[in-house]
């Protein structure tokens, strides 16, 4: 359930069943394993027609290619897409993110270049022609042709590479030669800092953790805020459970039950289910006196079904069905 929770994060999940045999019980059971999202290369749909998706292909390690990689027919899988929308890519949670972390990026790399430049601004060399003209005769005794100046210069580059990242490195140079540091720069990082944290804010406020910073420099509401998102995250919590649950019942549910249970219809066919209760208390809980007030006023007329439902959502011991009581006994013990 973890693992198929990413896809609130990714978009869509994919896990490949594998089957083996019991003979004790006489039945095949179903495995589900991971398929982790980085992995996907591409889409294998049908060529004509609705473009129905048929298989997904998976690359092998970090540097895997489609030649290399595995094919996951979604006959043999249980496929999920998170929302309506975005066709087969679902809707992710890091879509909408990922320009702003881009941006933010891009923000921080260009000030610490900015940063690595002006703290160690670029070294001048200069070269003494009256000097070099004196002292940098050519064997034969003429005087340094251009070549000879160029070459010169070429050799002055040559002695400073790599210079800076040498410690306690000593540079020896003859006489005509000459360096020195270009003008220090001062640069103002603020603007750079300003526009990267802007973007930082608005991917916590679509990564729905914007009531973090609520509150924070006395602006008030945080408690508000805070409450009234924890319902609206409750309800989104419930609403990918049904559709995560749906899936499962939809595909590796009604293969199981196709391949161990033929004589069954497929309107026969059980589900998987979870309790609304455990994820969100249940309004009789937090009114059990209304609640109560209900079933005496004879408003609501509970069933023995409904009577272990609250039993067990309470964590009270279930009493036996011939010592249920009904409405009427209810009602009857309430007028004495």
């Amino acid at each position: 359930m973890r693992h198929l929770m990413s896809a609130k994060v990714y978009g869509h999940v994919l896990m490949s069943e594998s089957w083996s045999y019991s003979e004790s019980e006489g039945l095949y059971f179903v495995h589900l394993h991971r398929r982790h999202q980085q992995s996907y290369d591409t889409y294998i749909t049908e060529r004509e027609g609705s473009g129905r998706l048929l298989a997904v292909t998976q690359r092998f390690g970090d540097a895997g290619t489609p030649r290399n990689g595995r094919v996951l027919p979604l006959r043999e899988s249980l496929w999920y897409v998170n929302g309506v929308g975005n066709w087969f890519d679902g809707e992710s949670v890091l879509r909408p993110v990922y320009p702003h972390w881009r941006s933010a990026t891009m923000r921080y790399r260009l000030e610490d270049q900015l940063a690595n430049k002006y703290a160690d601004p670029p070294t001048v060399g200069s070269l003494n022609l009256e000097e070099f003209f004196r002292y940098s005769n050519n064997e034969d005794g003429s005087p340094p042709t251009r070549e000879n100046l160029a070459d010169e210069l070429a050799h002055m580059a040559t002695k400073l590479t790599g210079l800076a990242s040498e410690e306690s490195g000593h540079l020896l140079t003859p006489s005509w030669w000459s360096f020195h540091e270009r003008a220090r720069h001062s640069y103002d990082p603020e603007k750079l800092l300003v526009s990267a944290s802007h973007h930082e804010r608005v991917m916590a406020e679509k990564l729905y953790v914007s009531t973090l910073l609520q509150g924070r420099k006395g602006d008030g509401g945080s408690r508000s805020m805070v409450a009234t998102q924890q319902e609206v995250v409750v309800d989104a919590v419930i609403d990918t459970l049904q559709s995560i649950l749906s899936a499962v019942n939809r595909q590796t549910v009604r293969r199981f039950m196709a391949v161990n249970f033929s004589n069954l219809k497929p309107s026969e066919y059980p589900c998987i289910s979870f309790e609304r209760a455990s994820i969100k208390t249940p309004w009789w809980q937090k009114n059990a006196s209304s609640f109560s007030d209900f079933v005496l006023a004879g408003i609501l007329s509970p069933t023995p079904e409904d009577e272990r439902a609250i039993r067990a959502a309470s964590d009270l011991p279930p009493i036996e069905d011939d010592d249920t009581p009904s409405t009427l006994d209810r009602q009857a013990s309430a007028a004495g």
